[in-house]
């Protein structure tokens, strides 16, 4: 996943360079320091105000769009404690051999309780 949140961060620099020259140094500084903020272990994309975005929507490693995590990486299935499995018949998994189909949760691991 750090490859990708490196490219989008150059994406980003080149858009700020093309729109405001000046600002250049200000968005690489932002950039590095969010990147610093974020540590390399992601937390959960349903908490803390994350509001995870995934895409496609069965990822199960999204970015936060909100809150004090905006723009860093995120976890569907548990966050930084590596899983967490729910009912397969909960919050729309929809599960099928042992994996959320729909809602929240798809793409994660599911059990049936």
């Amino acid at each position: 996943m750090f490859p990708i949140k490196a490219a989008f961060a150059i994406v980003m620099a080149f858009t700020a360079v093309s729109a405001h020259p000046a600002s250049l140094e200000n968005s690489l500084e932002n950039s590095l320091v969010r990147r610093v903020q974020c540590g390399s272990d992601p937390g959960d994309c349903y908490s803390n105000g994350c509001e995870g975005h995934f895409s496609p929507s069965s990822n199960t490693t999204g970015i936060c769009t909100a809150g004090n995590w905006n723009g860093c990486s995120c976890r569907k299935c548990g966050g930084k404690k590596g899983g967490y499995i729910g009912s397969c018949d909960d919050n729309g998994c929809e599960g099928i051999a042992g994996t959320c189909t729909a809602g929240n949760y798809e793409g994660c691991p599911c059990a049936y309780f």
